[in-house]
Formats: structure tokens, C-alpha cells, sequence
């Protein structure tokens, strides 16, 4: 998408393409709480079916919010493990 052309709100499947995840994981985020009714997304009519509108910016601001407080936590619990030899790995069974 032309980043002169990018539209406030969009609808889920150029929101789908923008932020390159799938309509299905764009609906994950809304039902988790990653993206807020009336900040993230709205309905295009104030009706309980009407299409969802993404804003398209504040949108990628909570997903890289979201990346940046995962991999800072997945960081921390490395740092904070203790190595594990090899015999304490799990053993192949086959």
C-alpha cells in the first residue's frame, strides 16, 4: 500500500494487507482486549453486524507495544533460567 494513500480507517481486509495478519488473527486481537473498541476498531454502522473499521496507525502501535512487552519477557526469562544440561532434556521415545 502506498504509504501517501494509507487511509485513518480501513476496512478489515486492507487492514488485513497493511498490517499483514490474517482478518481471523485481526478478530483474535479484538475478543483478547489487544485492540479497543473505539480506539483500535469500530463498527461502519451502529449496528451488531456491520463491518469492523481498523485504524490503521494506532493499530500497528499495539502490535508493536505488544512484540516489544513479548520479547522484553521472553529476554527476561532467559536471563533469569538456569541452563539445563543434556540429561535433563527430554528423552525421544520412537
Amino acid at each position: 500500500m502506498d504509504t501517501q494513500t494509507i487511509p485513518m480507517w480501513a476496512c478489515a481486509r486492507l487492514a488485513r494487507d497493511y498490517l499483514g495478519v490474517s482478518e481471523k488473527t485481526l478478530a483474535r486481537w479484538r475478543d483478547s482486549g489487544l485492540l479497543k473498541a473505539g480506539k483500535h476498531w469500530r463498527r461502519k454502522f451502529p449496528t451488531g453486524n456491520s463491518p469492523v473499521l481498523y485504524h490503521l496507525r494506532l493499530c500497528e502501535e499495539a502490535m508493536g507495544e505488544a512484540t516489544a512487552r513479548s520479547v522484553s519477557l521472553q529476554e527476561k526469562a532467559l536471563s533469569t533460567s538456569k541452563p539445563q544440561s543434556p540429561r535433563s532434556w527430554p528423552q525421544r521415545r520412537g
